[in-house]
Parts: C-alpha cells; sequence; structure tokens
C-alpha cells in the first residue's frame, strides 16, 4: 500500500493553544488571498449568479482547480508533538506562507519515492514511523486527526459578492 502524505508540517513553536490561535489568522489570511485571487480571475462585469454557480459546482464536485473553494488543515497530536496537513491550499500559497515559516518544519512523506536530498535517512525513517502511526487510527486523515474548515459553507457568495462590481443577487 502506498502512503503519500503531502503538505504536511510539524509544528514546533509550542503547544495546540498556539497552533489554533496561528490557524485563525492564517484562515483570515487565506480567505483573503482567494478572494484576490478570484478578482484577478474574472471581470468586475461578471453576474453574481454564474459566478457563484460556477464556484460551488466546483466545490461540489471537489474538483482539484482554482475554481474549488473547500480547504481545510487536519491537525495530528502524536507523542507530544503537533502536526498539521493541509488541503485545498494554492501550493505556491501554503509554500511561501507555511513552509518558509519558522514556526513549521516540513514533514512530508511518501513511501513510493526516494527520500528529497536535503533529508537524512534518519529523519526519513523518523516520518515513516510517524505517518504510519498516525494513520493507523483510521482511514483518511480526518479520521486520524481534528479537521479545522480554512473556509466557511458556501464561501462562495462571498467571494461572489467580492468579485463582482453590481453586487447584488441577480
Amino acid at each position: 500500500m502506498s502512503t503519500k502524505i503531502n503538505n504536511a508540517f510539524r509544528w514546533k513553536k509550542g503547544g495546540s493553544e498556539l497552533l489554533f490561535r496561528w490557524l485563525l489568522a492564517f484562515r483570515k489570511r487565506f480567505q483573503a488571498f482567494i478572494i484576490k485571487k478570484m478578482k484577478d480571475m474574472f471581470r468586475p462585469e461578471a453576474k453574481f449568479s454564474q459566478v457563484a454557480e460556477l464556484l460551488r459546482a466546483c466545490t461540489r464536485e471537489g474538483l482539484n482547480n482554482d475554481y474549488n473553494l473547500k480547504a481545510s488543515a487536519v491537525v495530528y497530536l502524536h507523542r507530544g508533538k503537533v502536526y498539521v496537513q493541509f488541503f485545498g491550499v494554492d501550493p505556491l500559497y501554503l509554500r511561501t506562507s507555511v513552509g518558509q515559516s519558522l514556526d513549521f518544519a516540513d514533514w512530508h512523506y511518501q513511501n513510493l519515492y526516494d527520500k528529497p536530498c536535503e533529508v537524512g535517512y534518519k529523519e526519513w525513517a523518523a516520518r515513516k514511523k510517524c505517518w504510519e502511526e498516525i494513520m493507523a487510527a483510521g482511514d483518511s486523515a480526518g479520521e486520524c486527526g481534528l479537521s479545522f474548515a480554512l473556509t466557511p459553507p458556501h464561501f462562495e457568495y462571498e467571494v461572489a459578492r467580492a468579485v463582482c462590481k453590481n453586487a447584488r443577487e441577480d
């Protein structure tokens, strides 16, 4: 069986309360990023109903594209340490806001690929053991950790209002 743990990080700053505060602030910044990105993708003359329906359809279908607004983080507690895995977050945004943060250390793992050159053999083995133990609790990330929504339900309406110059529901 293959194991792919992408967009995963070890929280280095302290306990879960500090992480929760960090996630709250990250969620605000991420939602602002999404709105700005969508403003760049749509013309201001776009109709509210068309923008909202496109975003709702892509989100509902779980499509892996820029129009899917559903994003979350799953927090795992393991042997006194805290790990976070992000889902649905723009990869470039994730690299610049989390990957370069001093509060996190990269903690991804994939058993079908060779370890990255910058990761030592002991650390790679530690990641493997860590993720095997965490994921033994269930079949999916949501069963093994605590899910934290980064976008609220029906976020497409908030985005559509921000994108459309005439922000009335037509």
